[in-house]
């Protein structure tokens, strides 16, 4: 035998065998240079066969997952790689299974995991290249409704930025027609409503800018009927749109203007997206309490970026412009923007073009995401605008504004600016406060560069040590920030650790304080976030508090007219604060037990101190 055919004789007898391998779908396909990944073994979301079960959108080639299967259930494997080659193992490698170029179909014949691999090709290849691998389980259904459509509106104009509502129906005989569907939800149906890339009016089964829409209630018939706002986020253009439904996880079916989309007699709705009619201030489109506003950015200028600038907020990106009057009667006005779709500010004027005048700004004010959340209070007299932009010239998009009012509440705590700090001792006295209701200061601490700073103000003379324990304790309020000071108001300067975003009680300790020297305290959260807290300064020299709170008692709380105090020791003095820090009620006492008369003092909390032994107790009690 000559060498040459000896050789094409071992070349075809390889392939044949490898054929015949490939051809009883056990090829062995089973390396996996890159091991297994992810490692923990993966189970299916859903079986319905539809629904796409994403395993990792990181896989390599040559490398294997574990999946979780069911006896008798089809699935099918997919790799994003279109050449992929598709091993499944049932016995850890050993053995193929199935294995085929992607997507590969399977029944299995076992219960339990097995190997789902990926690799180049049949030469099993490794490669780095991510692919995603995934897998569909289950058969899909083939039910249909027997009717659906495009119910409203058939042509529809907005303005860029402000959503619209369309509306579709569907219906199944012995679904639809009967209770609960009647007059309630039919099961099994899902519905979206679809727009189309701009001016461009295709088959909607092309389309992939689908939203899901909600069931209406409110409809009663032989057809269920389905509802979703959209367009908010649509340039000015002619756009197209019609709805999809699915029963029972079906395929699609389209709605048109007269039934099952065809593209003749039932065709897509239109729709017209103007341009936005606030861009300048000029323009500013008036707005009331209790609405809600909407408006795209991304189709507006950038206008009177010379305005004054404040609250965490610079007017530096494309913006839109809206007007506010109170009618006569002074409000506090809330602007919500935290449904919005990106990163926005919001800033408050008086004045007009070229002249106008700060009055309140905000850039995150919404918690821990980055729309903004702002109050402020209208005078009822001036008129205010408002205008809505992004953190930066980068920033734009949708945007919702809720705008609500409600009669303006005095702040609860009257130590509003630096000005106005109370006072307070460096004995450890607990002093209780409350932000709710305060002036916005155009202050930004350092660490809440972004926030609308809502704060209250102390003092404190640093004692002779120099050293102190500042300790902030929120009670009501969610979200706790605070900072220390020293200079003159006008000019303060930060000092020790500034602190934001706080849920727990948080200790400033700070050493090498000039003595007699006054220093300040600033406590903030944003409107959102507003309510009371705690704040004790005290020398951290001094010895432990050694009041032995099972020796004192104080009743009744609620009190009426007298408390009553007793402690195991001479009590020397006792000293009654209202919330506001002013002392009420002074009484020198040198004996274990005494009464306090309450009876003249206004209903409300207190701050009650009782001094003994050089020691200070400090409790809250309500006069009834």
């Amino acid at each position: 035998m000559k060498k040459t055919t000896f050789k094409n004789w071992k070349v075809f007898s390889f392939i044949a065998i490898t054929f015949l391998t490939f051809s009883l779908g056990k090829a062995q396909c089973l390396t996996a240079d890159n091991g297994l990944y992810p490692n923990a073994t993966f189970t299916a979301a859903n079986c319905d066969g539809v629904f796409v079960n994403s395993i990792t959108t990181l896989g390599y080639g040559s490398e294997y997952s574990n999946v979780n299967v069911e006896l008798g259930e089809t699935y099918v494997f997919s790799s994003s790689i279109a050449t992929d080659f598709i091993t499944i193992s049932t016995d850890d490698g050993a053995t193929s299974a199935t294995s085929g170029i992607t997507p590969l179909t399977w029944v299995s014949t076992v219960a339990g995991v097995v190997r789902f691999y990926t690799h180049v090709s049949g030469s099993c290849e490794a490669s780095d290249d991510f692919r995603v691998r995934s897998f569909v389980c289950g058969i899909a259904s083939t039910d249909e409704p027997d009717t659906a459509n495009l119910q409203s509106p058939l042509i529809a104009a907005t303005e860029a930025g402000t959503p619209i509502a369309i509306s579709g129906r569907v219906s199944e005989t012995g679904l639809t027609d009967i209770e609960p569907g009647l007059s309630g939800q039919a099961a099994g149906f899902d519905a979206w409503v679809g727009i189309s890339p701009v001016a461009s009016n295709t088959d909607p089964s092309t389309w992939t800018n689908w939203t899901l829409a909600i069931y209406n209630p409110a409809h009663v018939g032989n057809e269920d009927e389905y509802t979703v706002m959209v367009g908010n986020t649509l340039a000015p253009g002619a756009y197209y749109y019609a709805t999809r439904f699915r029963l029972n996880n079906g395929p699609y079916v389209y709605g048109g203007t007269n039934g099952f989309w065809n593209g003749t007699t039932s065709v897509s709705g239109v729709l017209d997206v103007t341009a936005v009619t606030n861009d300048n201030l000029a323009d500013a489109k008036v707005i009331e309490c209790g609405n809600t506003y909407y408006g795209l950015t991304s189709a507006a200028t950038l206008d009177e970026d010379t305005a004054p600038d404040g609250g965490g907020a610079d007017l530096d990106a494309p913006n839109l412009w809206f007007s506010y009057n109170g009618g006569g009667t002074p409000q506090t006005v809330t602007l919500s923007l935290c449904g919005s779709l990106y990163d926005t500010s919001v800033l408050v004027y008086t004045g007009g073009t070229g002249s106008l005048n700060y009055v309140a700004a905000n850039d995150d004010g919404c918690g821990t995401t980055v729309q903004s959340y702002l109050t402020f209070n209208s005078d009822g007299l001036s008129t205010y605008f408002i205008t809505v932009e992004g953190y930066n010239l980068g920033s734009t998009g949708s945007f919702t504004m809720e705008v609500t009012c409600a009669e303006v509440i005095e702040p609860a705590v009257a130590n509003q600016t630096c000005a106005l700090a109370l006072a307070v001792p460096v004995d450890g006295t607990v002093t209780e406060s409350d932000n709710s209701f305060g002036d916005v200061s155009v202050v930004q601490p350092s660490c809440d560069p972004f926030g609308s700073v809502q704060d209250v103000w102390f003092s404190f003379v640093a004692p002779v040590s120099g050293s102190i324990d500042c300790t902030v304790t929120n009670l009501t309020m969610t979200s706790m920030n605070f900072n220390v000071y020293t200079g003159s108001c006008d000019a303060l300067t930060a000092v020790g650790t500034c602190y934001s975003n706080q849920t727990a009680p948080v200790t400033e300790s700070l050493t090498g304080l000039t003595a007699g020297q006054t220093y300040y305290v600033q406590v903030w959260s944003n409107a959102a976030e507003q309510g009371t807290f705690t704040l004790k300064v005290k020398d951290s020299t001094l010895g432990i508090n050694n009041f032995e709170s099972s020796d004192f008692a104080y009743y009744p709380n609620p009190v009426k007219d007298v408390l009553n105090l007793s402690y195991k020791t001479n009590i020397s003095s006792v000293a009654i604060f209202n919330l506001l820090g002013q002392q009420v009620v002074s009484k020198a006492v040198n004996a274990n037990e005494t009464q306090i008369d309450m009876s003249h003092l206004p209903s409300g909390t207190y701050m009650v101190k009782v001094t003994a032994d050089n020691q200070v107790k400090t409790v809250k009690v309500m006069k009834q």
